[in-house]
């Protein structure tokens, strides 16, 4: 099997897929630690090389080979490197495509090689990127997929004229150049820099309104880093729509809703949605066969939206109304809407919890379990995240009435799912993973089994930093939330350490509480009690000149809401 080298990295790698525990391993990486080992002529460092340095030493040797093709040829590298680029994010394409060398002219010229020929940069494309057959004269973009998605974004965020070039990878491959851009975008995700989605953005300004509703079409229902580009996608959208077509409108204004929503825009979440379900009441009074469903889904929408600016009673009663248009509309057809009843029950959950009552969380949720075990037993690919958001949600219910070890183990079977999913799509499900993360260190910590709370609490504070350094908005609150459960569970032990993780969650939460009081007084009063309780216990003076601008806003609000309540 080759030299010495070769054979101990290959045996490393198979030991090391055989007996993984994480069924998630990335073989990919794996095979490019092996390569770059044998490489450098030792198996001593094997499985320790960062991933994101062996995409970049796989786009070196990409790059390697290139520069020898353009010496042999006399075609620019610059030019060559761009077009392969180009051709990432294009998709496959023949070498006879109308607009291929037209192209490849207006990026030699961008380049600054006006004179090359386009049909000696096409050969030399056809000897890098041919079939093996070189039979059906196509180009073929790098493989994997990872590697030139990394390939490209190296390239093209070296030189000028980005906006163009990526314009001509549309020209040349329509929507499947979109499909290509928006899995590169989700893939290099992990990847701190070399994210992608800020370059679609102005792409957007040349689309129709049909390609603008295609594109749409390909967003994916989670994803953290193309969430400020599906909004533009659908402010596009409603630019161009028409005031009269009233269902059109009101999607697109349900869905920028959810959208702001997750960017922890939530004030203009809520106006969002309340346009929509405006809307959508009007068309369900004069047709209810057809826009029933979606009222129920506006609402649960707009439940949500209120539950997150702290119009916790609102909330409920949107909500509820959720509940009645999908369980009627689940008696009559269960098949089409049962999973939609479970999905809206977890959030009745919810809207209980926040108000008290909590046996009446804890049915709606284990009635949202139910039916998703049921349907996930069918089909487990179509209903594994939404179930590992019941049992998510279901923990807390449990642990609120105080069973804790039931708490547990449903808080455990989220985690279970979602790491495997987190493991396949970080973009999609890693906000997830973190929820789950803390409220399985919340119960570890109710249990008094310390360390395994520890761990889970560091993991969520260590997503939740992630998180939060790229969206602050979205995730500042969710840090906070992490760092209040880590600093319960050092409380008792490490009054010191848990007081300066108390005073951590206070200023990471301070800017957001400021902003929306309503939406996160409640964790900031939880935090701010813990971090005295914390101090006293320390012996130590809480950080006033932080804290009183806190406390007065507090009060206010307790007054603002006892004149509420008076009148």
């Amino acid at each position: 099997m080759g030299t010495p080298i070769l054979r101990v990295c290959f045996y490393l790698l198979n030991t090391y897929l055989k007996t993984s525990t994480d069924p998630s391993g990335r073989p990919l990486y794996l095979q490019m630690a092996a390569l770059h080992n044998c490489e450098i002529g030792s198996a001593n460092q094997f499985l320790t090389w960062r991933s994101a340095m062996l995409l970049q030493q796989a786009v070196e040797r990409e790059r390697g080979y290139l520069r020898k093709l353009c010496k042999a040829a006399g075609v620019p590298m610059t030019l060559l490197e761009r077009m392969v680029a180009l051709l990432v994010f294009s998709g496959k394409i023949s070498l006879q495509h109308p607009y291929l060398f037209n192209i490849i002219r207006q990026e030699a010229e961008n380049c600054g090689y006006p004179q090359t020929e386009p049909a000696k940069t096409g050969n030399v494309l056809d000897q890098f990127l041919a079939d093996a057959n070189r039979a059906d004269g196509m180009l073929n973009p790098i493989q994997p997929d990872l590697i030139g998605s990394v390939f490209a974004v190296t390239i093209l965020r070296q030189g000028a004229g980005l906006q163009k070039t990526l314009q001509h990878a549309i020209v040349l491959g329509g929507e499947t150049a979109w499909a290509n851009l928006l899995r590169s975008t989700q893939d290099l995700y992990p990847i701190d820099d070399l994210a992608l989605a800020d370059w679609l953005i102005p792409l957007l300004n040349h689309q129709s309104r049909n390609e603008l509703w295609q594109i749409a079409g390909m967003l994916p229902q989670y994803s953290v880093s193309l969430r400020s580009f599906s909004v533009r996608v659908y402010q596009a959208l409603l630019s161009q729509s028409v005031a009269e077509d009233l269902p059109e409108q009101a999607l697109i204004f349900n869905n920028l809703g959810s959208l702001y929503g997750e960017l922890g825009r939530h004030e203009e979440a809520l106006e969002a949605v309340e346009r929509a379900v405006e809307m959508r009441e009007c068309l369900n009074a004069k047709n209810p066969g057809v826009f029933e469903l979606d009222l129920g889904g506006s609402l649960n929408n707009l439940g949500i939206r209120y539950d997150k600016l702290g119009f916790l009673e609102k909330a409920l009663e949107a909500t509820q109304h959720s509940v009645e248009i999908y369980e009627r509309l689940s008696e009559k057809k269960p098949n089409a809407f049962e999973a939609y009843l479970a999905i809206i029950l977890n959030s009745l959950g919810n809207r209980y919890r926040k108000l008290g009552y909590r046996k009446k969380a804890l049915q709606a949720g284990q009635r949202s379990l139910e039916i998703l075990e049921r349907l996930s037993a069918k089909n487990p690919d179509a209903f594994e995240s939404d179930m590992a958001k019941s049992l998510n949600s279901l923990g807390g219910f449990y642990s609120e009435l105080g069973h804790c070890k039931e708490a547990l183990k449903v808080a455990r079977r989220a985690v279970e799912i979602y790491e495997r999913l987190n493991a396949k799509n970080p973009d999609a499900f890693e906000p997830d993973l973190a929820s789950s993360l803390n409220n399985l260190g919340l119960f570890y910590s109710e249990l008094k089994l310390h360390q395994e709370a520890l761990g889970a609490a560091q993991r969520a504070v260590k997503i939740y930093e992630r998180l939060s350094g790229k969206n602050p908005d979205a995730y500042e609150s969710g840090l906070a939330m992490s760092l209040g459960t880590l600093g319960s569970i050092f409380r008792g032990n490490e009054d010191v350490l848990a007081a300066a993780t108390f005073i951590r969650g206070i200023q990471v939460l301070s800017r957001l509480f400021f902003r929306m009081p309503m939406a996160f007084d409640h964790l900031m009063v939880k935090l701010c009690k813990a971090y005295f309780s914390c101090c006293a216990h320390a012996g130590q003076d809480p950080d006033e000149e932080l804290l009183i601008p806190i406390m007065e806003k507090l009060e206010a609000l307790s007054s603002e809401s006892s004149a509420a309540d008076s009148n």
